[in-house]
């Protein structure tokens, strides 16, 4: 599906005008998710029992949330840069960070995660976060120079270590005080130097501020992920997208052979090292390496290597009892899919797209003559074409795969009592049409329980997943929490934070 956030307003408001040029676009530029609303769609819910209630709008594209207390959120504005609060169901007007971030189409600020006081003290100690972590684009003349800054115990001395006049996706850790984000730190640098093999004199336009740059075939904005959450183990897991490329036959070649899928993270084999694209970093809240060594690799950036193989993602969550973490990831107009992630996970991309091997990269392509599909049948799987970093990485197929691309996005568990036991610690997961999705899981809880059409893990149309979908209607979802008072949140692009309620007392 998909890529980032979103493109500029007036192109949403030409291109999500319908419904074909969206799919279009999911298909050509993989940025649906962020487009496309359904601002004239009825919100609804197929538990009679539940309800939704507006908690707040007029949020300028919101990306991700996170709960100060009950009354206060914290949420960021992707193109603005900011991070905002909302009290008691208003917008603050004291702005709590403003960044001059770099903001065309998926990049800008895009991921949070708390660290709460009471992770660090003890549960019974406060509840104010001791840090907020940040993901956001970050471009070349806002820093000047990133002298005397320090990566994974390295100065910033050097251009190969943290490049200092390129665009950058960065993890920052802050201290919160006083209604205000202080105190900056680097914990981990994305450069995109490395892109200047493939179209150099477009990439020189573009750090030179050329204001044509979407003219260029080089898109450096799309599959940027950016979804952070707080594990069990205390350390920050952060989601990336490979960077982008394929967005025609010749800019796929070109990714393929020396740019953004010739890494041995997008499954090139022999291919270059990774740089911290298609894949999932974990950190210490202190920016080291967790457990001071990698799983697919010790040197920087490899060691912060979690999974990798990853097309673009925007959900990430742990099992509340099993400390599984689980992801969803995008395919390009076909094949997104919900993965139990294990470490030194491999999700087959860019050889492999939900359960199906991708045997001709001009498919990826929209066209007249292409569908919104995957052509059966397909040769079988071949997990030898595969890089396993020496056998530390690992390929496994999907616990679930739509056929058709939806633009899946946020996952979450439901560690609640509030719906009832039908739904406790169960998995929902948003898309890009607005709608909710409930799986349950199996007994241990590494699968999902799946009946019927769908026991082959395969969405094969909108119908066979019909019963699945309890909640349709709320616009494009970037962002599921659960709040202090135990209720589900859901964010939406168009602005708006929902609250999913119970209609009266569930047992």
């Amino acid at each position: 599906m998909t890529g980032g956030v979103r493109f500029r307003l007036n192109y949403c408001s030409f291109h999500c005008s319908l419904r074909s040029i969206l799919l279009a676009a999911l298909v050509l530029l993989a940025i649906v998710p962020y487009c496309l609303t359904n601002s004239r769609a009825v919100v609804s819910v197929s538990d009679p029992h539940f309800g939704i209630e507006t908690v707040v709008q007029g949020l300028k594209y919101p990306t991700a949330m996170a709960f100060l207390s009950p009354d206060e959120i914290l949420v960021l504005e992707k193109d603005e840069g900011k991070v905002v609060r909302v009290v008691n169901g208003n917008i603050s007007n004291n702005t709590v960070l403003s960044l001059g971030v770099f903001h065309p189409d998926e990049r800008g600020l895009l991921g949070m995660t708390l660290q709460k006081q009471s992770d660090v003290i003890g549960e019974n100690e406060g509840n104010e976060p001791k840090y907020v972590f940040l993901y956001y684009s970050e471009p070349a003349n806002r820093r000047n120079s990133t002298q005397g800054v320090s990566i994974n115990g390295t100065d910033c001395k050097t251009q190969d270590v943290c490049p200092k006049s390129q665009l950058s996706n960065r993890l920052y850790r802050y201290e919160y005080k006083d209604n205000k984000l202080v105190n900056p730190k680097l914990l981990i640098d994305i450069p995109i130097y490395w892109n200047n093999r493939v179209y150099p004199k477009a990439y020189s336009a573009i750090l030179n501020g050329g204001s044509h740059w979407m003219h260029y075939p080089l898109r450096e904005g799309i599959h940027q992920g950016g979804k952070l959450v707080m594990g069990p183990d205390n350390n920050v897991y952060l989601v990336t997208g490979d960077g982008g490329g394929c967005l025609n036959k010749d800019g796929c070649y070109r990714s393929i052979k020396n740019g953004f899928l010739s890494m041995k993270s997008a499954n090139k084999i022999n291919g270059t090292e990774p740089v911290g694209l298609g894949g999932i970093l974990h950190v210490t809240p202190d920016g080291k390496a967790v457990g001071n060594r990698g799983i697919i690799g010790d040197q920087y950036p490899q060691s912060y290597y979690y999974a990798y193989g990853i097309r673009n993602s925007f959900g990430l969550d742990f099992d509340p009892l099993t400390g599984n973490l689980w992801d969803t990831e995008n395919g390009p107009h076909f094949g997104d899919e919900i993965n139990l992630v294990k470490p030194g996970f491999n999700s087959g991309w860019a050889k492999i797209q939900g359960t199906w091997p991708v045997i001709n990269y001009t498919f990826l392509h929209f066209n007249s003559t292409e569908r919104g599909i995957h052509i059966h049948p397909s040769p079988s799987l071949n997990k030898n074409k595969l890089e396993s970093f020496d056998g530390k990485g690992e390929y496994s197929v999907p616990e679930f795969t739509w056929n058709a691309s939806i633009g899946v996005t946020s996952i979450k568990f439901l560690d609640t009592d509030r719906y009832g036991e039908k739904y406790k610690n169960d998995i929902l997961v948003g898309d890009a049409y607005g709608r909710i999705y409930h799986f349950d899981l199996n007994q241990n809880r590494t699968g999902l329980t799946l009946t019927g059409s769908l026991k082959d893990k395969i969405a094969n149309s909108d119908l066979e997943v019909r019963d699945l979908i309890i909640v349709q209607g709320l616009d494009t979802i970037t962002d599921m929490q659960l709040g202090p008072d135990g209720y589900l949140y859901v964010l939406s692009y168009t602005g708006k934070i929902s609250k999913v309620i119970p209609k009266n007392t569930l047992e």
